[in-house]
């Protein structure tokens, strides 16, 4: 939840947790479950794995929502298989034409578990090959029921396959990009099922969890495409929304490796838009924001393949924090020369500092601001109303 008083606490003794914000209560796996949108069996098993803990050798699937969720595994995995196969296939020479001209190379194909969706129907006669019912496949996501109820049609076709993975490495949804000119939408992603809430994943945070800890931040980008072209470029710690603007569950998804990220959206201006949004998110979730903006317009894999990785990589490190691109953002937006100007971009930039939770890091902010845009000091670190602005000013 989003309240921000400390509220909750842990019993080392009894070893159970306590939220007296939301009263969550519970012990170790049930925080887990609740954390991670785990059933009590897949929540047992994660820690087990994690602490090398042998699981006893005996039914795992008792209960009907883990066996739910364990079919669902279990055709997400046989897709994969088949859009990777079909990738390697004669029919997929079109996808790997794309994947050839985009950079992308067979290691990252391979790493990436990329594939093809070629004929139709394909997937839904090898749900029925291994036994599934109507009930399981439609639950699946992966296939749709006919509108005169007649069976079911695969959700993507003639699509790039993107493989979206939870934390644990699963492959729980996919994104598909159109290959043929007016094929809408550009990209087509799995809708939600038992396995899936697109709002709780961000793409690659599997394979990035372990660089995030370790280089202590996370480099936050689009897409698909630019979190591959980034991790080539040696950054591994990179992440991305699953086709949605960034949620508060991803951002603590984020957190829980590291509170410093580096926003890289694309520079357009839907990217900036989204960059202005984001910002605002990450700094109500407690993040330290930084925000790399490419020159020439470029979007992180095309400047990766422009430029080169070193000069990408140089350009990360050299990202400013996020109030000095925003206060690029006021200049350009409004007329700094007139007082309405500098008063609409001090209304602007307060919500975000507003969001701030450390008082200090609030005022050294607001500080820097006041000298970057040229106003008084006192303007910004007042955080009261349009009328208290407009009468300081006055």
């Amino acid at each position: 939840h989003t309240e921000k008083t400390p509220s909750f606490s842990v019993h080392g003794a009894l070893q159970f947790y306590k939220c007296f914000g939301c009263g969550a209560a519970g012990d170790v796996i049930r925080f887990v479950m609740e954390m991670e949108g785990l059933t009590f069996m897949e929540a047992l098993r994660s820690l087990a794995e994690r602490h090398g803990i042998p699981m006893p050798r005996r039914a795992e699937y008792s209960d009907p929502e883990t066996k739910l969720r364990a079919a669902l595994y279990r055709m997400h995995e046989i897709a994969r298989d088949i859009y990777r196969n079909a990738l390697g296939s004669s029919a997929g020479s079109e996808a790997r034409a794309y994947l050839a001209k985009r950079g992308v190379s067979p290691a990252l194909i391979s790493e990436f578990q990329l594939g093809f969706a070629d004929r139709p129907g394909q997937l839904t006669r090898a749900f029925e090959r291994e036994g599934f019912d109507a009930s399981l496949m439609e639950q699946s996501g992966l296939v749709i029921r006919r509108d005169d109820g007649s069976g079911f049609f695969d959700r993507f076709r003639n699509r790039l396959m993107f493989p979206i993975q939870d934390e644990s490495g699963r492959v729980i949804a996919f994104g598909g990009r159109a290959l043929d000119a007016g094929q809408e939408p550009k990209y087509l992603n799995s809708s939600d099922t038992k396995i899936y809430e697109k709002s709780r994943v961000l793409y690659n945070l599997n394979r990035a969890k372990q660089a995030i800890r370790k280089n202590g931040r996370a480099v936050l980008v689009e897409g698909y495409m630019d979190a591959i072209g980034v991790w080539s470029a040696g950054v591994a710690e990179v992440v991305a929304p699953c086709g949605t603007s960034l949620t508060a569950q991803q951002v603590r998804s984020i957190r829980r490796h590291s509170d410093n990220v580096v926003v890289n959206f694309d520079p357009d201006v839907a990217g900036a838009s989204a960059t202005e949004r984001s910002i605002q998110l990450l700094l109500e979730e407690g993040m330290r924001v930084r925000v790399l903006q490419l020159e020439g317009g470029l979007d992180p894999d095309e400047y990766i393949k422009v430029n080169s990785a070193e000069r990408y990589r140089e350009c990360l490190e050299r990202a400013p924090g996020y109030f000095h691109w925003l206060a690029d953002r006021a200049r350009a937006r409004f007329d700094m020369r007139s007082s309405e100007g500098r008063i609409a971009a001090l209304q602007f930039l307060l919500p975000p500092i507003q969001r701030v939770t450390d008082r200090l890091e609030r005022a050294t902010i607001a500080n820097d601001l006041a000298e970057y845009l040229g106003v008084d000091a006192g303007l910004v670190r007042d955080e009261g109303t349009r009328n208290a602005l407009t009468k300081a000013q006055m």
